[in-house]
């Protein structure tokens, strides 16, 4: 006897109308959760790329006096968020920068380099109020205490630390042609959320430049100060801390 087999007709591949509202509205709430992280790690991106920038113009300057046997210095600019660049040939003390567009190449001063903080990276020149004589620590990687009285800008505290005396009347980095620093300190530069930024030179004979980064209120205890990478001398905490645009406004460690 033969048996005919009945089947229901099959179900359309895809998603219904409601399944498919699910899906969006579940995809929308993972999305607005993770945008917060996301802003705050393209942010801190930014960030290091600037002091990357910066602390390598530094170094090129170094460079530039030992090579070419001349003094480099290095100008800040914060109206322009400039840090500017330049070989003192002509050994003036003042240390002014004179080109000359008719004389000979490096036959008198010119540019070694300009940098500009990119505007995305909200960075500038900055400094955390009541901070203006260079207070900073070197704990855990034998760094010395930041000294010196600086220049502000109008952005908290000074936003540079030592170093030597210019024409145009604030403090700059300057290279002699050995590769030493005439002047240990520091340029301080921050964004607008409360991340704030040393790039210390120093000690004098060598030129090293470090970049320390600001905590308020270390956990392990110690004052306010500008600390390097790495972990607390108990290696429990990091000496860095990030506060990005979304918790700018509660408290800044």
């Amino acid at each position: 006897m033969k048996f005919t087999r009945i089947t229901s007709p099959c179900r359309s591949a895809g998603f219904n109308l409601i399944e498919l509202v699910v899906a969006l509205g579940i995809s929308g709430l993972v999305l607005a959760a993770a945008a917060p992280s996301f802003n705050g790690f393209m942010h801190r991106i930014r960030t290091e790329a600037t002091l990357t920038e910066l602390s390598t113009a530094l170094m090129k300057a170094r460079r530039e006096a030992i090579l070419r046997s001349v003094t480099v210095v290095a100008q800040p600019l914060p109206a322009t968020r400039e840090l500017l660049i330049y070989a003192n040939v002509d050994g003036d003390d003042l240390l002014e920068y004179q080109p000359d567009s008719t004389a000979l190449p490096r036959t008198a001063d010119y540019q070694v380099s300009r940098v500009e903080m990119p505007l995305l990276s909200k960075v500038s020149y900055r400094s955390p109020s009541g901070l203006g004589n260079g207070n900073g620590n070197g704990r855990g990687n034998g760094n010395g205490n930041g000294g010196g009285n600086g220049n502000g800008n109008g952005n908290g505290g000074a936003v540079v630390q030592g170093l030597t005396n210019l024409s145009s009347g604030e403090n700059g980095l300057v290279f002699d042609a050995d590769g030493s620093i005439r002047d240990v300190g520091g340029l301080r530069v921050g964004d607008e959320f409360g991340n704030y930024f040393e790039l210390r030179a120093g000690p004098a004979a060598t030129g090293k430049i470090t970049v320390f980064k600001f905590r308020e209120n270390p956990p392990w205890g110690d004052e306010p100060g500008f600390y390097p990478r790495g972990s607390d001398p108990n290696g429990v905490y990091p000496m860095w801390s990030w506060t990005s645009a979304e918790v700018a406004s509660g408290p800044r460690n």
